[in-house]
């Protein structure tokens, strides 16, 4: 476990954020309004290769899978770059798996930044970057005071221990107990998808973050019953699940009360603590989570806390 009274070496203004599309494209009018949101906070930043493009005839990829990991591989190589944030998500970055190998040899000091399909990233690179399943830029634009204010004391401000922001009134308990572990996970489809790759999810001695959109309940069962079926759970210390929220226009959505009986019917047999609820994911305003860092899950309490910091060293 960290050291929690160590130090911490922060991102402050004057520092670099480098800015990347592992996945899809952002528009340029959204990325030059992210790009002065962080200029106004007083940080540089880079933008790489192909972040506001597009490549025919797959428009949902920001750029050729070439082009998009040599963006990111520039970036993590670049000392002048303490984070790395992903500008969205969308599709994109199971397609760099191939490349990813070239980056696993060492460890960058510098923290990723991103959700959705940038989870793919989390999980191939969970030994060699700082990681945090927060905001990318398109949503830390939409993001209000509160929730912005959190990501950026996380990353400006590190202390611990840290208890998150909850309310704990939205915290269902599936499986009541305490339980310490690191903190992993992210998007339920990538970790699923990422079974059978080389860098499939092993989540033993891990409190594992779960949430999606846009999925029906069925889909989410096949997700679950794909980790457990993997031996990804193997040694779980915990879950967190947070929201499986409807997608825009989706006609299929995940009720309530089928997607508690769900969690139940798949995790409750693991036998650790089980909690849902959280706000992170595909919401308004989610908390940044940072990844690899060992918490604490009281469902007594409905609490989640950080016993260390997310640092860039």
């Amino acid at each position: 476990m960290a050291n929690s009274s160590a130090p911490v070496a922060k991102l402050q203004p004057g520092d670099t954020i480098g800015l990347c599309a592992p996945a899809g494209p952002v528009p340029h009018e959204e990325l030059a309004a992210g790009i002065a949101m962080l200029q106004a906070r007083g940080y540089r930043t880079i933008v790489a290769e192909g972040v506001s493009g597009s490549v025919a005839p797959f428009p949902y990829l920001a750029n050729d899978d070439e082009v998009r990991f040599s963006g990111l591989q520039a970036l993590l190589n670049n000392p002048e770059v303490k984070l790395v944030l992903c500008v969205r998500g969308g599709y994109g970055t199971q397609r760099l798996y191939p490349w990813l190998p070239d980056l696993t040899t060492r460890h960058y000091q510098k923290i990723l930044c991103g959700y959705s399909d940038i989870t793919g990233l989390h999980t191939a690179l969970r030994c060699n970057v700082s990681r945090i399943h927060g905001p990318n830029l398109s949503t830390l634009l939409a993001m209000d005071t509160s929730s912005s204010d959190w990501f950026w004391s996380l990353l400006e401000y590190p202390t611990s221990p840290i208890q998150l922001p909850a309310t704990t009134e939205t915290i269902d308990v599936l499986v009541p107990g305490k339980t310490v572990g690191t903190l992993e996970g992210g998007n339920l489809c990538l970790l699923a998808h990422s079974c059978g790759t080389r860098f499939q999810p092993q989540f033993s001695g891990c409190i594992v973050l779960l949430e999606d959109v846009g999925e029906p309940l069925y889909r989410i069962d096949r997700f679950l019953t794909q980790l457990l079926n993997s031996g990804a759970f193997h040694g779980v210390a915990g879950i967190v699940a947070g929201t499986v929220s409807p997608s825009a226009g989706s006609t299929e959505s995940c009720e309530p009360q089928q997607l508690r009986q769900l969690w139940m019917d798949r995790l409750a047999p693991l036998g650790v603590p089980v909690v849902s609820g959280c706000r992170f994911g595909h919401i308004s305003n989610p908390l940044a989570l940072p990844l690899g860092l060992p918490a604490v899950l009281d469902t007594q309490t409905r609490c989640i806390t950080l016993l260390a910091s997310i640092t860039t060293e």
